[in-house]
């Protein structure tokens, strides 16, 4: 009986996604908020990693802000089909790397699906730098699309 509630207990908290990749939760509940947006639509067809041109790109400066709780990477993305799922990620340009744990994934087709990653507040550097947003599709020649809903979001008090 103990090994059944036990199972179910971590289900449970599986599906609340408190068992994460160690990634600290997001504090959105007090202080001060800023959003820096990545104007624009993109889409893409190839199973490679793709550079907006078309989303904007925006410098962010962690060193800025005072007292930082969490920072949050939030896409808008679709497919128009069961089998495809649309993949995007915060992208660091003067680094030539992706920011890690920033990599989302549809999980709901035909529609926009709104996800937010973990908070990234370790995962940038202290400095200024270039970021962009990257996409790729699961299935090359399917196209796939993120909508003019990217965001940084940081939390501070």
């Amino acid at each position: 009986m103990l090994k059944i509630l036990f199972f179910f207990t971590l289900i449970s908290l599986a599906s609340c996604n408190l068992l994460g990749d160690g990634m600290q939760s997001p504090n959105t509940s007090q202080g001060k908020s800023d959003a820096i947006n990545f104007n624009g639509i993109l889409s893409t067809n190839s199973p490679d990693w793709q550079l907006s041109s078309s989303l904007q790109r925006n410098y962010f400066d962690k060193s800025k802000y005072q007292n930082i709780d969490s920072i949050i990477f939030q896409a808008g993305l679709r497919t128009p089909s069961a089998d495809v799922k649309c993949q995007a990620q915060l992208y660091i340009i003067d680094d030539g790397k992706e920011v890690y744990g920033s990599e989302l994934t549809s999980v709901v087709n035909y529609q926009l699906n709104q996800l937010n990653t973990g908070n990234l507040k370790f995962s940038l550097p202290d400095n200024n730098v270039l970021l962009g947003v990257r996409l790729r599709s699961s299935k090359a020649g399917v196209t796939v699309y993120s909508g003019d809903a990217s965001y940084l979001k940081i939390y501070y008090h």
